[in-house]
């Protein structure tokens, strides 16, 4: 067990670099980058699990299935203000996602803009 230190360091390196680049990029490489670790995953748990036989060709469907759904469905999100109440750009349409702006919203970002 000790001696594979070193071997587990060396294979996380390209394994994070892996993540970053499909966080970075999102979208359809993000999805297609969760699918191909869903399948090294689902590899892994069928040679643990290889005494008991278990049925590979529906875990890859639905697993495949559930990345595909989440990568296609949009869930409408709706920003809360401060004080509990719906965020008034919501209401007209106005996502800040998809107006290119990104992290959170700050608290007390309104009253600096109306300043």
């Amino acid at each position: 067990m000790r001696g594979d230190l070193g071997a587990r360091i060396l294979a996380a390196i390209p394994a994070i670099a892996f993540a970053i680049f499909i966080v970075e990029r999102g979208g359809a490489i993000f999805a297609a980058g969760v699918l191909a670790l869903a399948f090294v995953c689902l590899h892994e748990l069928f040679s643990m699990y290889a005494r008991v036989r278990p049925v590979r060709l529906a875990a890859l469907l639905g697993v495949a299935g559930m990345v595909v759904a989440a990568a296609v469905v949009e869930v409408p999100q709706q920003h809360r203000m401060p004080d509990g109440e719906a965020d008034p750009e919501d209401a007209e349409g106005g996502d800040r996602h998809r107006r290119g702006q990104r992290g959170p919203l700050v608290l007390g970002q309104r009253e600096r803009e109306q300043e």
